[in-house]
């Protein structure tokens, strides 16, 4: 009896550890399957050129407004500098983009709804000058 629950237990580790190996497996091609992480590989094409990419997620409840974002940029822009990267002209060593999310209520005389707003604004490397409404 006492040999039993024995193997029992090492049965019972060994599909832990199935799981575990499949579950690391999966984790690890999900990531790839992501194509919006997977930019830099797109970029560098059949190029020798060195490509790098960095995602940066704030919770909803991070304080990350506008002037979080430039002042993210102006301190990239710097360490480049102090690492010996040479500028080129503004905005070529290195490009990036944001979005936030928000809402927007929209009232008629006919008609009146809400919507959740998902705006990615221009990356600030380059002057856009857009009038037309959003």
């Amino acid at each position: 009896m006492k040999k039993n629950k024995k193997i029992i237990i090492y049965l019972i580790n060994a599909l832990l550890i199935i799981l575990i190996g499949v579950s690391l497996w999966l984790c690890s091609s999900y990531g790839r399957t992501l194509v919006s992480q997977r930019a830099a590989e797109s970029w560098a094409g059949e190029s020798d050129e060195r490509f790098a990419q960095i995602s940066c997620f704030f919770s909803i409840n991070a304080d990350v407004d506008e002037n979080t974002i430039f002042s993210f940029r102006n301190n990239i822009d710097k360490k480049l500098i102090e690492a010996g990267v040479e500028p080129k002209t503004e905005g070529e060593n290195w490009a990036d983009a944001y979005s936030a999310i928000g809402s927007v209520e929209v009232e008629g005389e006919s008609c009146a709804g809400a919507s959740h707003l998902y705006e990615v604004p221009n990356n600030g490397n380059e002057a856009e000058d857009n009038d037309d409404p959003v």
